[in-house]
This record gives structure tokens, sequence and C-alpha cells, in this order.
């Protein structure tokens, strides 16, 4: 059994990681999970962990994975629709309970596999603070700047639910997609 409660990075850039047993993902006590894409070809282009056995969240709560990080590399931009099987197994509980990418991604689990599939080519521009603040305020944005009609605004902070409020003498958001 493999435990991760720090950063775990399969490959160089990208690569192939392969797990023999299970792998725990203990979410409760830190648990981030960085992936490389960079091209459509597994291993080589894009990051893959293979585990022989199960993956799931740590004793604390078996359900909870922690932290998905996606990162492009190599000047690659995926498009709409393109996929990427980052992750094989025998069987899993759980799931990330947050994902940080630069678009937009779904998670599809099939019974021994997870893949990530772009669901838009808008950037996602994210509320970055669990405050309430001013839409126009560019600090605000994971990006540094005013969502941009070519990109997502998202505003998900679970719990924290922050009021994001703009002035009407203020510019009037334009984006791609607005989601909370």
């Amino acid at each position: 059994v493999l435990t991760n409660s720090g950063t775990l990075q399969p490959g160089t850039s990208p690569g192939t990681l392969n797990i023999t047993g299970d792998l725990v993902l203990d979410g409760v006590n830190g648990s981030v999970t960085n992936v490389e894409i960079g091209g459509l070809t597994a291993g080589t282009q894009f990051d893959v962990i293979n585990v022989t056995g199960q993956v799931r969240g740590g004793a604390g709560d078996i359900n909870n994975w922690g932290t998905l990080n996606v990162t492009h590399v190599n000047s690659f931009t995926p498009t709409t629709g393109n996929t990427f099987q980052v992750m094989n197994f025998a069987s899993r509980t759980g799931d990330f309970t947050t994902t940080n990418a630069p678009l937009a991604y779904a998670r599809d689990f099939l019974a021994t596999n997870l893949t990530l599939r772009v669901l838009s080519g808008f950037a996602i521009n994210s509320w970055n603070t669990d405050a309430n603040g001013d839409w126009n305020t560019a600090g605000n944005w994971s990006l540094l700047h005013v969502p941009t009609a070519s990109e997502i605004a998202l505003i998900d902070r679970g719990a924290a639910n922050p009021i994001v409020t703009y002035s009407t003498s203020a510019t009037i958001p334009q984006v791609g997609q607005l989601q909370n």
C-alpha cells in the first residue's frame, strides 16, 4: 500500500507511475495529485498512474482523495472533447474533492479507470478567496485579471459561499460562461 499525504506527481514531465498494490490518497491529510497534459499520447505526452489494486481515500474519509491539479505543458492546449485516461486501477472508492485545471474538465470514471474529458476550450478564471468581494478586483481571480469573454468565471468556494458584487457604474461582466 502506498499512502500519499503530500504531493504525488507521476513521471518526468509527463510520465507514468506504476504502483503495485493499493494507492491511498489521504485527502483529509493534504493529498495532492498533479497531472501534466502536453499532448494526446499516454505516458509520454500526458501523465498516467497505474495501480494494480484499489484507489481510495485515507482512514479519516475513505471517499476523499484530496486535490487533483491539472497542468498543461509543452505549449499544448487541448480542445473540447479531448480525453486523457490518467489513472488505471483494479477498483476504487471515492473521488477527488477539488480539481484545479486551466480548462473545464469532466472526471469520467469507469470500473477500472479515470479519464479527464475537456468540456470547454474556455480557460477557467476562479474566484480565489473565501471572503466577499468586488468582481472588478483583479486580485480576487486566479488568473489575476477580471474574467473575459474567452473564459469561464468560476465561483465555487464550498461552504464559504462568498458574496461577489460589482458596481452598476463598472463594466458589466462579459464572460464566456459563469459557473457558481
